[in-house]
């Protein structure tokens, strides 16, 4: 294993060339965040000013200050170039000074000065393109001496290093600096090191920075995933035979995760996190164009993995989003329904299971009533509510839910309760003006 110590010659070095171009040579501070990448506030005032004044006084102020900022963002990027030109010439030195030794312990030098090479420069590479007010914060707080060899570990391709760094992390005060660094902990390719970064996270109030991380952790997945694409595949032709893969590789193991990070998110009962998952929520509601979408019953339904982190999320911070999420799948004709003869619970009889008594149960569940007042129950075999009986039971409990809402609903953001589409075979659809067939399940 492959140890950088914080008085080794490199690091050394490094910090004395820091030194010298002199972080005053970057911002302190910068007043709010940049609107673009690479562009400074003081930048951005100018060209607002020069572009909306029409007094040829204000106008050279303007052209002043835009040339000034413009100087002075330069000053940034060559302080920034400057410092990663000194450590690859430093780096060479010592380079030079090793060229042509045969010892072990020689060569693994060689290989420990390159591997903290690589780490150093693909740290400060990144800092580099943030926006000022990060990007000083890193810079000041990553080049300190004893903070090098830690940046040198996380950026490194050692997993034991890593895993070194995440308990040194863990016992520093929570800044801008070192919750950057736990989000790229987090979104490591080595899923052991996500996991022990995630698992430090219960002692630490996070930043919003990385308080987002978490959220895309915990349920981000669900903006980008649909049901054509979770079977997307490419075919590669290699060596005259077809290769097929998937995309979202690492799929799988954010989804498997999924629960200790709403875990995380529940603890820290953040208003913020509350917003956030409402938000996406509701987006998701409103991308559901066909109630077959893979999403739906992963979201609704109590035998998917990824229903409970839901459940257990929306619970937690009752997002009115997921009243209407509830009540689109209660519009529509419901999917994957089946009617089981077995024994629940020492019980021997019918049960009908589909997406509506997954989303009434949800719905139950989350605004505080009793399931029993609607006759669902939790059919364990399949780990899946269900009604006991057929679709017209189901059509039973839509009418009760139904009215519930009429009476409630505004205290959920619902004015106005759509009609509910019946099951097949079961009636009309169930609402005020239930008439006609209720088996079209055609998105409204």
């Amino acid at each position: 294993m492959k140890r950088f110590h914080r008085h080794s010659p490199i690091l050394a070095i490094i910090v004395s060339a820091a030194a010298g171009i002199g972080l005053a040579g970057l911002p302190s501070r910068a007043a709010d965040p940049a609107p673009a990448a690479g562009q400074s506030q003081d930048m951005t005032d100018a060209i607002k000013l020069l572009s909306s004044s029409g007094d040829l006084k204000a106008a050279d102020d303007a052209v002043a200050k835009l040339q000034a900022a413009m100087m002075n963002q330069t000053r940034q990027v060559i302080a920034t170039q400057k410092l990663l030109l000194d450590i690859q010439t430093s780096l060479a030195r010592e380079l030079t000074a090793l060229t042509g030794v045969k010892d072990a312990e020689s060569q693994a030098r060689v290989a420990g000065l390159l591997d903290l090479n690589a780490a150093i420069y693909n740290w400060a590479s990144s800092v580099s393109k943030m926006e000022p007010a990060q990007r000083d914060a890193l810079f000041e707080w990553g080049l300190k001496p004893d903070h090098l060899p830690l940046i040198a570990k996380i950026y490194g391709h050692d997993s034991a290093s890593k895993a070194d760094a995440i308990h040194e992390l863990a016992k520093l005060d929570a800044s801008t600096a070192t919750d950057y660094m736990m989000q790229v902990l987090l979104n490591d390719s080595d899923h052991e090191i996500t996991l022990l970064t995630l698992d430090s996270l219960f002692d630490r109030k996070p930043s919003p920075a990385l308080a987002d991380t978490i959220c895309d952790h915990a349920f981000g997945w669900i903006q980008n995933q649909t049901r054509n694409q979770q079977q997307r595949q490419h075919i590669v032709v290699v060596h005259g035979r077809q290769m097929v893969y998937y995309d979202n590789q690492n799929q799988m193991n954010y989804q498997q995760d999924a629960d200790f990070y709403a875990d995380l998110l529940i603890q820290y009962h953040d208003p913020k996190i509350a917003e956030r998952f409402d938000a996406v929520l509701g987006d998701f509601t409103d991308s559901i164009t066909n109630m077959n979408d893979g999403r739906v019953m992963q979201v609704i339904s109590s035998n998917y993995s990824n229903s409970q982190v839901f459940a257990k999320l929306i619970n937690a911070f009752k997002p009115k989003s997921a009243v209407r999420l509830c009540i689109k799948v209660l519009q529509n004709a419901p999917g994957n329904a089946q009617d089981v003869n077995m024994n629940n619970n020492g019980v021997n009889g019918q049960y009908h299971m589909s997406t509506h008594v997954d989303a009434m149960a949800m719905l139950i569940n989350f605004t505080g009533q009793d399931l029993n007042d609607y006759g669902i129950l939790k059919q364990e075999n399949y780990n899946r509510w269900a009604v006991p009986g057929n679709a017209a039971d189901e059509n039973d409990a839509l009418k009760k839910m139904h009215d519930w809402l009429d009476k409630h609903g505004k205290e959920y953001g619902v004015d106005t309760v759509p009609n509910f589409t019946s099951a097949p075979g079961a009636g009309n659809p169930v609402g005020r003006r239930g008439v006609g067939g209720g088996a079209a399940g055609g998105m409204p």
